[in-house]
């Protein structure tokens, strides 16, 4: 008997990396209206499985971040981790001078401080406003919660 329904979603679950396709939606729903208990885990922030199980109409466990939050159906986090504020500092003095497009993520913050001609592009590719800051390095040395570090490169469509 099948007690869990655990799926990705980026290349695997969303279509196109943006919704849910209906055939996909209805055997989730019935997974759901069977009892059997539905996760989503993601490379995402948990606000990106918030909105798809809102907009599925269920609840579910939440694995976001590449596993740095863990939260259960019960909304309760049974889990989190995020970098030190030595590591972070030192990770973003390497990658901000790498010649790509580097974003820091939070529990549910996609923050950037270089200036991108593409933004409007880049921001389609997630569910969320991307947050410009000209003071980055200085949030991340006063302990911003870093949980990760995306580089983006030229040919970031692919």
């Amino acid at each position: 008997m099948i007690k869990l329904f655990a799926t990705d979603l980026d290349g695997t679950l969303l279509k196109d990396h943006q919704y849910v396709e209906k055939e996909n939606q209805l055997a989730i729903q019935s997974l759901y209206n069977r009892g059997i208990e539905i996760a989503f885990a993601t490379g995402r922030t948990d606000q990106d499985i918030v909105y798809l199980f809102e907009q599925l109409k269920i609840t579910g466990h939440r694995v976001s971040q590449n596993g740095s939050y863990v939260i259960n159906d019960a909304n309760k986090t049974i889990f989190n981790q995020y970098f030190t504020t030595k590591i972070a500092t030192m990770l973003y003095e390497r990658i901000k001078n790498y010649p790509a497009y580097y974003f820091v993520t939070t529990a549910d913050q996609i923050l950037f401080e270089q200036e991108i001609s593409t933004i409007a592009e880049l921001q389609d590719l997630f569910n969320h406003r991307l947050i410009h800051t000209n003071q980055l390095s200085d949030q991340i040395k006063n302990q911003l919660n870093v949980v990760k570090f995306i580089l983006l490169g030229p040919d970031f469509r692919t």
